[in-house]
């Protein structure tokens, strides 16, 4: 997968420094990049960093380019590179730096930005920038720089390279995009170019760069077919478990990652394998079935990456237990087949009216296994002029006949209706307002924060909220209630007990006299192979060596009392022999 590289360049204006209520523009910018290096190296270590800063008395980029100092190369993210971001907080900016006290042209750090991606030896996907300014028509008193200025930002458009701002205001001066960024930069409905004062709104900020670190990526590209028409669709993921990052081995010299590398060898022989050599075998009505793998991919290989819709359902028809697992969400592909976001929006729009899901039969990639899906359509949803949902079909994916289970379950006693009214009022009083983006997994929280210390060399770990710790004084707001559901299921004075966990029987080894064959015979022991007793001349005169186990050709060298030979393969362990017998 192509990386994504992410270029932070921020603007060193006076008036980025300029404090308002013990916080600058500046330095929020600074702490916005030390928490999206914190993020790359947890969820994206590959992907590629780098910061810039305009407007400086000092220079260093690749251009020579006066008041541009490039303050760190593209390049992935380390625990050395955070640790110089923060050093920017504690020291003098105008004294490392410095503050100029005018304007330079926005276009010359565009095109150092541009000249940092092409100079990249590394392989890059997705190039973007992260602009950081308070400054919402640079170069105004200049027309031709100010003409430079957007040619420039259409240049990098035009090779693939986004601009992102990240806009501030000025003390007593809201920041305006429509005088110069609202021309040169793309804005998605989503999206919210608004001003954020560094005062109050650095959590907003900080946010805001979090949710544009992470490049929407699709999982997979496929054409929805209906009858004979057929268009192009994307399909994305809308909920992924988080999950702790892989360990990762190290030679213990270098520090240096590991290749790990896996062959195959004959058990007789010991000779490697190749693919070609090898196959699967599987046990079918007591007969054993030989498959290369080209054939297994070809059996797998049942239909191309398609959805072939088969019909449809009224809504109500799709039930909660038939959901299998997380569902994607498919958004219209224009660009690999014109028109079909006008084919897309036609059959959303009509399915939604009718109140409608589609039946289809999907292989989301080659070579994978076909599944039921059921689309159902979700229209989009504006408010106060901002996208809150965006228009497409939900792929919920659909059992099979073998997927359901006969669950039979001993009826209970059923409650009496003033235990029942008792629950009503209890849960009637207990509700609060969820939502799962306000609940943080706190163990990876943990996890994040002591791998956070290590890597930067810190005695202490930050504190880490557990926010799934019951609010128990304000349940105990309602502890008379609680006490009356307990008072009217369970006798007073009641304490409950754990209940017991039966421990499964051990089984009895059985001695040699009592594990009787069918014939009434106890079974025969193996002849035990005594290494003084092998004629390895003889084994080696009618090649017969590799039909002996490793463990008595290892015997061998213990015999003889030589060393070394632990680690060698079969065929090693053959040669050896040969060598020292004819010796």
């Amino acid at each position: 997968m192509d990386k994504d590289s992410i270029i932070f360049l921020i603007d060193c204006n006076p008036e980025m420094f300029r404090t308002i209520d013990e916080e600058q523009h500046f330095f929020n910018a600074v702490r916005c990049c030390i928490a999206a290096y914190s993020d790359k190296i947890i969820s994206s270590a590959s992907d590629l960093l780098g910061v810039c800063l305009y407007g400086t008395r000092e220079k260093k980029n690749p251009m020579d380019f006066n008041n541009i100092y490039v303050f760190q190369d593209l390049d992935v993210p380390d625990a050395q590179r955070i640790l110089d971001l923060e050093s920017i907080l504690s020291c003098n900016v105008d004294k490392k730096f410095g503050i100029l006290d005018h304007e330079i042209p926005l276009n010359e750090a565009l095109w150092i930005c541009s000249t940092m991606f092409s100079n990249c030896s590394k392989k890059v996907g997705h190039r973007r920038i992260f602009l950081f300014t308070n400054e919402d028509n640079p170069n105004a008193d200049n027309p031709d720089i100010t003409r430079v200025n957007h040619q420039r930002a259409k240049d990098l458009s035009d090779i693939g390279i986004e601009i992102e701002l990240f806009a501030m205001n000025k003390r007593g001066k809201k920041f305006d995009p429509t005088k110069f960024y609202s021309d040169i930069i793309h804005i998605d409905d989503e999206d919210d170019i608004g001003a954020y004062d560094a005062s109050s709104k650095f959590d907003e900020l900080n946010e805001k760069v979090r949710r544009k670190e992470f490049k929407k990526r699709t999982l997979s590209k496929c054409n929805i077919k209906l009858g004979d028409t057929e268009f192009s669709v994307k399909r994305y993921n809308l909920l992924s478990a988080a999950t702790f990052n892989k360990y990762v081995w190290l030679d213990s010299l270098t520090d240096k990652p590991i290749k790990t590398i896996t062959k195959k060898v004959c058990e007789d022989t010991g000779s490697i394998l190749r693919p070609h050599q090898t196959t699967y075998q599987y046990n079918f009505g007591g007969s054993k079935i030989s498959i290369s793998p080209n054939q297994l991919k070809q059996l797998k290989a049942l239909y191309s990456p398609e959805i072939r819709i088969v019909g449809f359902k009224p809504l109500q028809s799709l039930k909660n237990h038939h959901n299998m697992k997380n569902p994607s969400f498919l958004y219209p592909d224009n660009f690999s087949i014109k028109g079909s976001a006008t084919i897309f929006y036609s059959l959303l729009r009509k399915m939604a009216e009718l109140g409608k899901m589609a039946i289809g039969r999907m292989t989301a990639k080659r070579n994978d296994s076909p599944t039921f899906v059921a689309l159902l359509p979700q229209v989009e949803k504006v408010e106060n002029g901002f996208q809150i949902e965006p228009p497409g079909f939900h792929v919920i994916y659909l059992p099979y006949s073998e997927d359901f289970r006969d669950l039979k379950f001993e009826p209970q006693k059923r409650a009496t209706e003033e235990q029942i009214d008792d629950m009503k009022k209890l849960v009637k009083s207990l509700r609060v307002n969820f939502n799962s983006r306000n609940f943080p997994n706190p163990a990876l929280q943990k996890h994040f924060s002591n791998l956070k210390s290590l890597a930067l060399d810190r005695e202490t770990e930050e504190d880490v909220e557990d926010m799934l710790k019951p609010d128990v004084d304000g349940m105990m707001k309602f502890e008379n209630m609680i006490n009356e559901v307990k008072s009217s299921f369970f006798p007073e004075n009641y304490v409950p007990q754990p209940t017991p966990t039966k421990k499964k029987p051990q089984g009895k080894k059985r001695k040699r006299d009592e594990a009787i064959t069918k014939k009434g015979k106890p079974p025969a022991k193996k002849a035990k192979i005594v290494p003084e007793d092998i004629d390895w001349g003889e084994h080696i005169k009618n090649g017969t060596l590799a039909k002996l186990t490793i463990p008595v050709l290892k015997s061998y060298f213990r015999m003889n009392k030589i060393k070394g030979y632990s680690s060698w393969k079969k065929a090693k362990l053959i040669d050896e022999i040969i060598d020292h017998e004819n010796d």
